[in-house]
């Protein structure tokens, strides 16, 4: 059974739950639809317990709940049969003769036998209301007889209670890693959209978000934007097709997340219909918690750098949206530094210096043996770990790795003055004496050097020229060792107490062609050579012989002399070599001063190198 009303002005269906059908002339029913218009004093059928929203032409609007009882008209018997033209222009005439049509036409015309209205009759009985006021016709109808109809009054869908009202609760969720600080950057992602479905059979009265109003009287009043510290929620759209409303969230900052990883930002809906029934539900935006992340850090240094290195550790790092900042350093030993300003901490090799803000300078100790030591591009590592935390709590340990490369180092002698000279002396009559003796010929020694790096190879090298005038220098270029030997006839020349002194200029060079030079001294000591004597040895005088002056016997020679020492002065001496054999028979008879003479007849010419005999 369905109930009809009759609109009081052209009205357009704005919101429709249920059937609202039009009626034709054939009595065919058409359903409607939201947007469809009803005409005025139209008919129209409502299936029980439809809900609607009308707006007249005037701008107001109804719902199922506004109608009058004047805008129903009374559901109609099933089974009534019409009345004819005929019946009705006989009953009319007897009306007009001023007869009982009650007497005198059938029951069928008159409506005798109709005391219910649903006996099948083929009349209209119409109820009617109000006062009572009865026409003089003229005539009585006795012919009636007098029967109450009982009139079955259904209930109009305005007093019916409609069920309570639902509203579904929604939410969204987005990243602060899609913030524009964020790890993940996209701010097509920061805005998300959802709905919210209603179903409200009396129809929605009012309709808030935290108190702030989507629904006014039953109109949407939308958008809604409602701000918070954290984002944009916005109810843009109802569609009553649907029942669905549909809002959208856009995070706009960070939230604190210390004590979750998702945090969640509550929206109260509130519902109430017609019938003055309310029910709430939310909308959550639900915000996942950005954590910042980072990437291993690497610089390197070179042996003998004395500037340092610097950089930043964050440059590959991401700080998320909570702003993440360098708040703890450590070294390989495990010794750590909260950072406060500019904060130093000592490793291995060197010192690092580190800000919050990620920037830092590495100082290698160049002093270090372990650093010296290191040949050229070998490599040793130094490592410091970081702690990156954000405004929430949020940490992530990474490392800087400092790789140390070493340089060549020149190799250095490390030889004593001693190693590095000698004296040789020549071949000679020792002092005080006239005897030949071999001297020092030969000296050698032995060069050292050093090469703080690892695994350096040294060669040696004689620069000078080996040969000079008094000798031969020699050198083994493996070992270091050298060696002068005198050549005795070139040293011939230099006289008792003369010395020379040769010098020998020596490297010593590592593979890598870094070297150090050291000079040998040989000092060459003269000593004196017997000078050579040439004489002539034999002369004669003959007694009673007259050579020079009279009564004189006189014999003479020449006496030839050398010495290869430089500037050495020669003087002739002679002594007698006691080979007269005085105890001959012709010397015997000679007195002692006769001896003397002869003897002392000798002499020696140191100016003209000769020699006399004169007696």
């Amino acid at each position: 059974m369905m109930d009809k009303f009759i609109p009081k002005q052209d009205a357009k269906i704005l919101e429709l739950s249920g059937a609202i059908n039009t009626v034709n002339e054939q009595g065919i029913e058409t359903p409607l639809k939201v947007g469809d218009i009803l005409n005025v004093n139209g008919v129209y059928s409502i299936a029980v317990g439809a809900t609607f929203i009308l707006q007249y032409s005037d701008g107001t609007t109804v719902n199922q709940n506004d109608l009058t009882q004047a805008d129903s008209v009374q559901s109609e018997p099933d089974n009534i049969q019409t009345t004819s033209d005929d019946d009705i222009a006989a009953l009319q005439a007897q009306v007009e003769a001023g007869e009982d049509p009650s007497l005198e036409l059938p029951d069928t015309a008159a409506g005798e036998a109709a005391p219910t209205s649903n006996e099948g009759g083929g009349f209209i009985a119409v109820g009617r209301t109000g006062d009572e006021t009865i026409a003089a016709a003229g005539h009585d109808t006795e012919g009636f007889e007098q029967v109450s109809t009982p009139i079955v009054e259904e209930e109009q869908s305005f007093l019916i209670q409609f069920p309570i009202p639902t509203i579904t609760s929604s939410s969204v969720t987005l990243y602060e890693q899609n913030l524009a600080q964020g790890s993940a950057p996209q701010s097509a992602l920061l805005s998300q959209a959802e709905s919210v479905s209603v179903t409200v059979p009396a129809g929605i009265n009012s309709l808030t978000i935290n108190g702030q109003a989507i629904f006014v009287a039953g109109d949407f009043v939308g958008p809604v934007t409602l701000t918070t510290e954290l984002g944009v929620l916005v109810f843009s759209d109802y569609d009553p097709a649907t029942s669905t409303l549909t809002y959208s969230y856009t995070l706009a900052s960070n939230f604190n997340h210390q004590d979750t990883d998702t945090l969640t930002e509550i929206f109260l809906l509130e519902l109430t219909d017609n019938q003055g029934n309310s029910v709430t539900s939310v909308v959550n935006a639900n915000v996942v918690d950005d954590a910042p992340s980072g990437l291993d850090d690497v610089n390197e240094i070179t042996q003998g750098n004395e500037v340092g290195v610097s950089g930043s550790v964050l440059t590959n790092d991401t700080l998320g949206a909570d702003s993440a900042v360098v708040t703890q350093i450590a070294n390989s030993q495990n010794s750590a530094a909260d950072i406060a300003g500019n904060t130093v901490i000592s490793g291995i090799y060197g010192s690092l210096v580190i800000a919050a803000d990620g920037s830092y300078t590495y100082q290698l100790n160049n002093q270090l043996p372990e650093v010296q030591m290191l040949a050229l591009g070998e490599q040793i590592i130094e490592t410091f770990d970081y702690v990156l935390t954000d405004s929430d709590g949020d940490a992530v340990t990474q490392t800087l790795t400092i790789t140390i490369t070493g340089e060549n180092d020149a190799p250095q002698i490390t030889s004593s003055l001693e190693d590095a000279q000698g004296t040789v002396i020549e071949a000679g009559v020792l002092v005080g004496g006239n005897i030949e003796t071999a001297g020092i010929p030969q000296v050698t020694g032995t060069l050292t050097a050093d090469d703080i790096d690892n695994g350096a190879v040294l060669t040696w090298q004689l620069v000078s020229d080996p040969m000079t005038p008094y000798g031969v220098f020699s050198l083994n270029e493996a070992t270091g060792e050298w060696s002068f030997s005198l050549d005795n006839e070139l040293a011939n020349s230099l006289a008792f107490g003369d010395s020379t002194t040769e010098t020998f200029t020596i490297t010593v060079t590592d593979q890598f062609g870094l070297s150090d030079t050291q000079e040998v001294t040989i000092t060459i000591e003269g000593t004196n050579d017997i000078p050579e004597l040439t004489v002539t040895n034999t002369g004669s005088v003959t007694e009673d012989t007259i050579d020079v002056a009279p009564d004189r016997l006189v014999a003479t020679g020449d006496i030839t002399t050398f010495d290869v020492d430089n500037n050495d002065v020669l003087t002739l001496s002679a002594s007698y070599n006691g080979d007269i054999d005085w105890q001959n028979p012709a010397m015997a008879a000679l007195t002692a001063q006769q001896v003397s003479d002869l003897l002392a007849g000798f002499s020696l010419d140191n100016d003209d190198m000769g020699w006399t005999y004169d007696i």
